[in-house]
């Protein structure tokens, strides 16, 4: 199976300029992807605007798309003081519910004050839902995916099969002892899940690939989760991700390890291959389509950034 003219590509770029996507983006085209790319986007300069058009189908402004109505300007400084203090920052979800219960009783919602404070990491599973079912009902192949550090080295869709695909790290990353998971689970489903997860290897959500009926199944489980809870969410969105793969709630999945798949997620990878042209290799030597995290280790970057990073901002997308 490989991309057409309906499978789609969703992701999100907020705050930074244009040459942090565009390795993405030119990848994603110039190893001939023949689909849809949409970003959802926030706080973007108008040139970063203008280039990021020229390499995609369409950019969703947030902001617009949700209608939000921004909180009060010394509501938004308040909390962020909190957030930043570092002997108080511990009362910040404390302090987030209780601003979001007052906002409820004047019928506004948590996202005016998740999309200013957090950001769209735990925000896109919504959108991205809406999205497909209401502006690409056609999708047949959909790919999830962080943009600022993912690079492709073919057609994300060549050779996968129908289904949801998840994506491990690496076998050494478990819940129980990677800092940032067993955080993100523990704020939001306490430590005796914890401790029921902690042999697990962690899934990463940055790439999420299937058929666009298994996404939306996946999207529709996120955007449920992460509604129920009344905190800060930010980057617990992989908690969630790793709390409903674990616990049953995303069969049926296809669970790919790290190292041997489609997907090299490298931010915690050692040795890292290439083979004579600069094109990373797996473990076993097979050419992962989407490599992840490659940012992490410098010289690769560089060389990466060499191939796919274009001179000048403005020059001919590969658009099909």
């Amino acid at each position: 199976m490989a991309s057409n003219s309906h499978s789609l590509v969703l992701g999100c770029a907020t705050h930074l300029p244009a040459s942090h996507f565009l390795p993405f983006l030119t990848s994603l085209r110039g190893n001939g992807y023949q689909g849809r790319v949409c970003l959802f986007v926030s706080a973007l300069s108008d040139s970063c605007r203008r280039t990021l058009l020229q390499w995609t189908d369409e950019l969703v402004d947030v902001e617009e798309t949700l209608g939000s109505a921004r909180p009060c300007g010394a509501l938004l400084g308040a909390l962020r003081a909190v957030r930043n203090t570092r002997r108080v920052r511990r009362v910040y979800p404390s302090v987030f519910r209780f601003a979001t219960a007052v906002m409820a009783a004047q019928g506004r919602q948590r996202r005016d004050l998740e999309l200013p404070l957090e950001g769209l990491q735990a925000l896109r599973f919504g959108l991205y839902l809406d999205y497909i079912r209401l502006r690409c009902s056609d999708a047949d192949l959909v790919l999830l995916s962080d943009i600022r550090d993912v690079l492709f080295q073919r057609d994300p869709f060549d050779g996968v099969r129908p289904g949801l695909h998840l994506y491990l790290e690496p076998e050494r990353v478990i819940i129980g002892s990677d800092p940032f998971n067993s955080r993100w689970i523990r704020n939001l489903y306490g430590r005796r899940t914890v401790a029921a997860l902690a042999d697990k290897i962690v899934s990463c959500s940055g790439t999420v690939l299937g058929s666009a009926r298994d996404i939306k199944r996946y999207l529709s489980a996120m955007s449920h989760e992460i509604g129920r809870h009344s905190r800060p969410m930010g980057s617990h969105d992989q908690g969630v991700h790793n709390y409903l793969l674990y616990t049953g709630q995303l069969e049926p999945a296809e669970i790919h390890q790290n190292g041997i798949s489609d997907v090299l997620t490298m931010g915690l990878e050692r040795n890292i291959r290439t083979d004579t042209d600069g094109t990373v290799l797996n473990n076993d030597g097979s050419i992962p389509g989407i490599v992840h995290q490659y940012d992490r280790h410098p010289e690769l970057r560089e060389a990466l950034h060499a191939k796919w990073l274009p001179c000048e901002p403005t020059a001919t997308p590969l658009k099909p």
